[in-house]
């Protein structure tokens, strides 16, 4: 089976739709809160040769800086992690609607993880986003974000005219 790890959606009307979907498709939930447990479980999952399914393209307050699309933005570091304690092969997976209405999966061959980089997270999870960032190119009308991706300082901006 498939672990989708998530955050619990704020909007309890979203989380609840949500929630019966996964229910629909029977793919097991691992939510990030806890977070002990949650790494315990995506780990056991792995070591169990069962995948875990993650969203690289969230903002993540707390997590690693990388540039994603060419911009700064911050990701979590789980999915690098994970890859890497559990030596599991970690694939970037991309959904598409075509114009016929069927949708078509892509899955990439195993995402790099660099064997001399001076930071091994930082530089997977920058490989993760380039491979995504690469999809987002790819099919840019599928592609939306409920959040501010990219957050700008406005203020610090210069306007001219």
């Amino acid at each position: 089976p498939v672990h989708a790890v998530l955050v619990a959606p704020f909007n309890p009307l979203v989380a609840r739709e949500l929630e019966q979907m996964r229910r629909r498709l029977k793919l097991p939930e691992i939510y990030v809160v806890p977070r002990k447990t949650a790494a315990i479980r995506c780990l056991n999952a792995l070591r169990n040769n069962q995948a875990i399914w993650t969203l690289i393209d969230q903002k993540f307050h707390q997590g690693i800086l990388i540039r994603f699309l060419g911009h700064p933005a911050q990701v979590a570091a789980g999915t690098a992690l994970f890859a890497l304690r559990a030596r599991s092969p970690a694939l970037a997976v991309n959904i598409h609607r075509t114009p016929r209405a069927k949708y078509v999966i892509t899955i990439t061959e195993p995402v790099e993880v660099p064997s001399s980089a001076e930071d091994l997270i930082t530089a997977t999870m920058q490989n993760f986003s380039d491979k995504v960032g690469e999809f987002v190119l790819k099919y840019p009308q599928q592609w939306t974000w409920f959040h501010r991706r990219w957050q700008v300082r406005w203020h610090k901006l210069k306007r001219y005219g």
